[in-house]
């Protein structure tokens, strides 16, 4: 029986402008770049989109990069893909949506959320953070020791070809080739995304463009059959686990254990022509992980969104104390989240100018974190 609480699916002309719409541009980009006329656009000529779709695909374009402050140091390549590539490849999206969802919902790690969104202009509602800090600290406070990794460049290390790897299987896929069988894996679904991708990218083979959400549901495919490898399913469907994208996190009560499971995961990435970051990869006793102390001290502030009066002093002592977070932890942290405090807001016409200045003052404060440190 289905649950009548449930809402219906969007029909594909709204889906499809909802990813154009939201999934498209990185979020770095500043809030006055957007594709809300292009999504309208398309969702009003989804019909000649879809008619065109084999051509989209198979045009060889390259994308146009920027570069955006990322925490610590340094600065991360970013992508503006070109618009008809990235119609071809909302397309695909739109139309297996249903397979997608199934692959990403399936997968027990996984902290990326399928529901629809449409009123919101999200066609999947994306990453949960919320449940990734609620996660961590329930498996920090469970479990003796932790094993934590990241993957070493990972959006600009994919490989293309192994999308169809992770649906279909490797081992099954070379078998295909092997007996000169390309037409059956050309005719499979996710083998467009490959060639899609390429399509991107002067059909370059590695990488994926960094940014855009649609990147984001291509990768939870590709990690998803990643985690399908049986020794490291093992330690996934038995330990408390869970992944925010690239990140993945995972409790044990035996150190010796976690170390079995990281050497699985190696061995699982290894397969997919990935590898880990060793400097962010650890297995750790829990005791010895800390959150540091300015996040709690910035938990605890409270910024009104009822009282105009209050809101304004409140948002006066978040600057005040995040300008002393970032000096004091000589990164940008504490500036990026108060500028999500701040983006949060709904009552924002009366201190609009106040709330402007903060996230331009959290802007230049994020510049000189990075400078010093």
């Amino acid at each position: 029986m289905k649950d009548p609480k449930k809402p219906k699916p969007a029909k594909a002309p709204e889906f499809f402008a909802a990813l154009v719409r939201s999934s498209y541009f990185p979020r770095e980009l500043p809030p006055s770049i957007t594709t809300r006329r292009y999504a309208e656009f398309c969702k009003a000529n989804y019909s000649f989109f879809k008619s065109a779709q084999s051509t989209l695909i198979s045009k060889t374009t390259n994308y146009e990069t920027f570069t955006a402050p990322r925490l610590g140091s340094g600065r991360r390549s970013l992508a503006l893909v070109l618009p008809l590539s990235q119609a071809g490849l909302s397309l695909l999206i739109t139309q297996h949506r249903a397979k997608i969802r199934k692959i990403i919902s399936e997968n027990g790690t996984s902290l990326y959320r399928t529901d629809e969104n449409i009123s919101a202009s999200r066609a999947f509602v994306g990453l949960d953070f919320r449940k990734w800090r609620a996660a961590r600290a329930r498996t920090f406070s469970e479990y003796q020791f932790i094993l934590q990794a990241d993957i070493s460049r990972f959006f600009y290390t994919v490989y293309t070809h192994s999308i169809p790897w992770a649906v279909i299987g490797k081992d099954k896929v070379k078998d295909w080739l092997a007996n000169k069988n390309k037409k059956k894996l050309d005719k499979h679904w996710s083998n467009g995304f490959d060639v899609a991708l390429q399509s991107c990218q002067s059909r370059e083979t590695f990488g994926i463009p960094v940014g855009p959400d649609t990147s984001r549901m291509i990768a939870e495919i590709l990690l998803a059959g990643i985690e399908k490898d049986e020794n490291l399913k093992s330690f996934l469907t038995v330990q408390p686990s869970f992944r925010l994208v690239d990140d993945l996190i995972v409790g044990f009560e035996d150190e010796a254990l976690a170390r079995k499971c990281l050497t699985a995961l190696r061995r699982a990435l290894w397969k997919f022509n990935l590898q880990l970051n060793d400097e962010k990869t650890v297995v750790l006793p829990s005791r010895a992980i800390f959150r540091d102390k300015w996040e709690f001290e910035h938990n605890a502030l409270v910024v009104s969104d009822v009282d105009v009066a209050k809101q304004e002093t409140d948002i006066y002592r978040m600057v005040d104390l995040s300008l002393r977070f970032c000096s004091e932890q000589k990164n940008d942290r504490p500036a990026i989240w108060a500028t999500t405090r701040l983006a949060g807001l709904k009552t924002i016409e009366p201190n609009f100018l106040i709330i402007l200045d903060a996230i331009f003052v959290f802007r230049w404060s994020s510049l000189a974190a990075r400078h010093t440190s």
